[in-house]
């Protein structure tokens, strides 16, 4: 009927570049890749064209997906510096320490990417 119609004609409509990235990152999403969902929200964010609550809540869980496996990561090292300390392991502590020293600068790295993501848009959001 008229309604599949429209649908198949809307379909073929061609997405603004900022709807396409809005796409890409629900698929990356429904994918489990939040790494590419960030990504493609951060350069959605960086259109200049305003985010509706849909994307800004994409952009919110991409980033808090991200931080919440980095945190996962540096409790586990945190877990395996004690536990190596403790057997003695000098080496291995040592070595766990630098990686979770790793973790904490892609974490520090993260943040200070979202800074520069949200500034923009906090300065251009309405209230009320």
């Amino acid at each position: 009927g008229r309604m599949a119609e429209l649908r198949v004609e809307d379909a073929a409509l061609p997405l603004e570049p900022h709807e396409k990235l809005t796409v890409l990152a629900k698929i990356a999403e429904n994918a489990g890749r939040m790494e590419d969902m960030k990504g493609y929200m951060k350069e959605r964010a960086e259109t200049g064209v305003a985010l509706n609550a849909d994307e800004r809540d994409l952009l919110s869980a991409a980033y808090k997906a991200i931080v919440a496996e980095l945190r996962s990561s540096m409790d586990i090292m945190l877990e395996e510096i004690g536990e190596q300390a403790q057997a003695g392991n000098r080496k291995r502590a040592h070595s766990a320490q630098a990686y979770g020293a790793k973790l904490g600068g892609f974490l520090k790295q993260l943040c200070g990417e979202l800074h520069e993501v949200l500034d923009p848009l906090i300065a251009k959001a309405e209230f009320g």
